[in-house]
């Protein structure tokens, strides 16, 4: 963007074509010759080889010195882990390295268990329903001897009351005498005879529980053995879920065992790659005394007071050209000195109050004509000195400091604004006809109506006329 004041040329701001630009610049300007540019290029490139060679180098280095170290603190995880002995403790290098490579190649597939995830859901299902089973039966013979110590109670409370009656005399169904008057009571025959049937079935009843309590007895008898039974398979099957879950435990621990196996293992395996032989050592200290010999040697067939003064020659005459050229379009800081920084790649402004970059330039209008004049003065000096660039140059609506391209129509404009934009564009009409011509590019919507303007017009592209028409094809 021709007003932008942190970029001076098109996609600067991305890295590479920064650098791109930087490391070329000098070469366009001709301070530098093609061969020179190759062995710079190369001289840049040796140099960025040397740096990685050598950090690759150091990292060796400093990886050797502690290596031992960490080699026996892995040989003492291994240990730890049953993946070696614990009396294989070496102390020499060679054979710390010879032991510690043989640990990433032991087996450390997990042992074959049966499936016991099942086998303990129907233990577990067997156990809770002899449980069950368990406490009903002892609900049935809490239930059996409370009715036996009822029938207990109520046997002896028959035999109280056949013990009461029993002291009655015999009634054998004939008259009641009274053994003193020796009258006969017939109200005494009636009483006597309801007695006796009380007694004959009270003793009915004795007989009866004398006949039903053994067989309730043994029906409690036959509860209770069910129930030890009961309390001997629940005491196996618990036996057996105990089993299986200290086996499952142990299977836990050795998978865990062997999940630490596996771990230390691949950080041994990831310590021994970075490991680098003294002879690949050797072969980078090689490396590294090569290129140091290759720099030496371009470095001396450049040279570098030359490039020095051809690249100061060529940035002082820009700098009088950018200087002459500020001057003309009436910039701010024009009283100074005007330059392009050709390491920074920006415009530089050297005042009696210190050096002002682009950026600190102040307003739109100063930033179009900064980039306008570098741009310029570079071309003017490409054709002096004959350098492989196209003579021409672009610049997209240069007018827009002052005129915003929202604005349709001109007629508005401020004469001052309409005076800029003009002394701008009379400025490019006669720096790109001089001596050493090139072609200049502008493509703006301002239609001023000075004859050299004019004529210098190619196209107007309005009311439905484009640069790229409507029915071109899309791709």
């Amino acid at each position: 963007m021709i007003d932008n004041k942190n970029q001076l040329f098109y996609s600067q701001n991305e890295t590479f074509v920064e650098f791109a630009i930087r490391d070329t610049l000098p070469y366009f300007l001709g301070a530098v010759d093609q061969d020179q540019l190759l062995n710079q290029n190369r001289l840049a490139s040796l140099k960025r080889r040397l740096k990685q060679l050598e950090k690759q180098l150091a990292i060796t280095v400093g990886w050797q010195e502690a290596s031992m170290d960490r080699a026996q603190t892995f040989l003492a995880e291994a240990r730890q882990v049953r993946l070696l002995a614990p009396d294989q403790r070496p102390v020499s290098p060679n054979t710390v390295f010879e032991l510690l490579a043989d640990v990433p190649a032991m087996s450390v597939e997990d042992p074959e268990f049966m499936d016991m995830d099942d086998e303990l859901e129907k233990l577990e299902e067997e156990r809770d329903g002899l449980r069950t089973e368990y406490f009903a039966i002892g609900k049935r013979i809490d239930d059996a001897l409370s009715l036996s110590i009822s029938r207990k109670e109520y046997g002896k409370e028959l035999l109280e009351q056949r013990s009461r009656l029993s002291l009655l005399p015999d009634y054998d169904g004939k008259a009641v005498v009274c053994p003193l008057c020796h009258s006969v009571d017939e109200a005494c025959e009636g009483l006597l005879e309801l007695l006796n049937r009380e007694i004959s079935d009270v003793s009915d009843r004795i007989a009866e529980l004398q006949v039903h309590g053994p067989r309730l007895q043994a029906h409690i008898s036959r509860l209770e053995k069910r129930q030890a039974e009961l309390r001997e398979q629940i005491s196996s099957s618990q036996a057996q879920i105990n089993s299986i879950l200290v086996q499952a435990e142990r299977l836990r621990e050795i998978r865990n065992l062997q999940a630490r196996r596996a771990r230390v293992q691949g950080r041994i395996s990831a310590f021994l790659e970075q490991q680098t032989s003294s002879e690949e050592r050797d072969e980078l200290e090689r490396k590294i005394e090569e290129l140091r010999r290759s720099i030496v040697q371009i470095e001396s067939n450049i040279d570098g007071d030359e490039f020095f003064t051809r690249l100061r020659n060529a940035e002082a005459n820009l700098e009088l050209l950018m200087t002459e050229y500020t001057r003309e379009l009436q910039l701010e800081h024009s009283d100074g000195q005007t330059r392009l920084d050709t390491r920074r790649l920006t415009v530089i402004s050297e005042t009696r109050y210190g050096s002002i970059p682009l950026e600190d330039m102040g307003s739109g209008d100063n930033w179009v004509g900064c980039h306008v004049i570098s741009h310029m003065a570079l071309h003017n000096w490409f054709r002096a000195k004959n350098r492989p660039v196209p003579a021409f140059v672009v610049f997209d609506q240069p007018s827009k400091a002052h005129y915003p391209p929202e604005l349709d129509d001109l007629s508005d404009v401020d004469d001052d604004d309409r005076r800029s934009v003009v002394r701008l564009f009379r400025f490019m009409y006669e720096k790109s006809n001089m001596d050493r011509p090139f072609q200049t590019i502008v493509l703006d919507h301002a239609d001023e109506k000075e004859d050299w303007f004019q004529a210098s017009v190619i196209e107007r592209w309005r009311e439905g006329e484009k640069l790229v028409p409507e029915d071109w094809p899309s791709r």
